[in-house]
């Protein structure tokens, strides 16, 4: 079984930091599952989108 990390913040491009710092000044949590999915730009907005429902 394959492993994909979690994205490393300290590392991550701008708009990655921003977004995760938006998301946790509106209140929500910053799970392992969005941390995963923060590697792919196409499914950035599917995790932010999920929160927003």
């Amino acid at each position: 079984m394959s492993y994909i990390s979690k994205i490393d913040l300290s590392t991550a491009p701008q708009e990655v930091r921003a977004a995760v710092d938006n998301h946790l000044a509106q209140g929500y949590q910053l799970t392992n599952e969005k941390l995963t999915l923060l590697h792919s730009r196409s499914l950035r907005a599917v995790c932010w989108a999920l929160v927003a429902t």
